[in-house]
């Protein structure tokens, strides 16, 4: 009889931790350190030996470029499983002064998430440290862009060519597939509906799907409610990871207002990707396209 007993209590383990591989496997994250890495070799010396990358997707880019030795110091939408020895010098997207300053940089790349601060920003050039505005771009059409003028920041235009002509940008076929984006900050009570302009709209068309946030709304992010949700009728939700988090897992997303009324929620289809990697638009981005195109197939067949 205990035996058997033991033998029933290892067959529902089993089950259980199968079921709980399954959901896990379903819910994998896509992790900038799981996406294609790309690296040039350049004989050309940056203008900056010492750069705090505060921009998002700047440290890819500047990595992708050769010059990663050359950093520093990050903010914190830098900061992801495989950029873990640097220190991170914002205080969430504030500039800190002091942890700025400890590292000793020649330069600071910011974008308008970090360029707040101007009495800041004036000492530092008061310091004699260069400090570059880089403009934030929300369209994976727009990288080009943002690296050639990484590249002409470092004084390394051949090297910035030499990226591009690396990088393979692709556009996949459209599907039918409904893709709603939600930034999620549950601890802030954040629930919002990517629209047109989030960013996420460019990556789930570039990946072939339909972003019912953005044929809705107009502006990029709008507050959640579960009317929207429910009229939209989302198959895929596409998350952050940390956003997840903040609510709960999977079962408390399942429990927010409107999204178990929906395909989506029913079928339990979300797609999650990490913080750090989603809206950065660095080179990356196109392998993450490559990677979404693959769980929107996947899903639809």
């Amino acid at each position: 009889m205990r035996q058997l007993t033991k033998l029933v209590v290892t067959l529902i383990t089993m089950i259980l931790m199968m079921g709980c591989s399954a959901d896990a496997e379903s819910l994998q994250v896509i992790r900038a350190s799981e996406l294609e890495s790309i690296k040039i070799s350049t004989s050309e010396i940056s203008k900056f030996q010492r750069i705090v990358a505060i921009a998002s997707g700047s440290f890819e880019i500047i990595r992708s470029l050769g010059y990663a030795q050359n950093v520093v110091g990050i903010g914190i939408t830098e900061k992801s499983d495989q950029f873990t020895n640097l220190p991170v010098v914002t205080d969430g997207h504030e500039l800190n002064l002091e942890k700025i300053l400890l590292v000793k940089p020649d330069l600071v790349l910011i974008d308008s998430s970090s360029a707040s601060k101007i009495e800041l920003l004036d000492k530092l050039k008061s310091l004699e440290i260069a400090v570059h505005n880089l403009e934030s771009i929300y369209d994976i059409s727009r990288v080009p862009s943002k690296v050639m003028e990484i590249a002409s920041v470092l004084d390394v235009p051949e090297a910035g060519g030499q990226l591009l002509a690396t990088a393979s940008s692709s556009r996949f076929d459209q599907s039918e597939l409904r893709v709603v984006f939600l930034y999620l900050r549950g601890s802030n009570s954040i629930y919002l509906i990517g629209g047109k302009g989030s960013g996420a709209d460019s990556l789930i068309a570039s990946a072939g799907a339909i972003d019912v946030g953005a044929e809705k709304f107009d502006q990029g992010f709008t507050p959640l409610t579960p009317e929207a949700l429910v009229a939209m009728d989302p198959e895929v939700f596409l998350l952050m990871a940390k956003g997840l988090k903040s609510v709960g897992g999977l079962p408390g997303f399942l429990k927010l207002p409107g999204v178990a009324q929906t395909t989506a929620g029913k079928s339990e289809q979300v797609i999650v990707v990490e913080d750090e990697v989603l809206l950065s638009f660095g080179i990356q981005t196109y392998d993450l396209v490559k990677q979404l195109n693959l769980r929107f197939k996947e899903i639809r067949d």
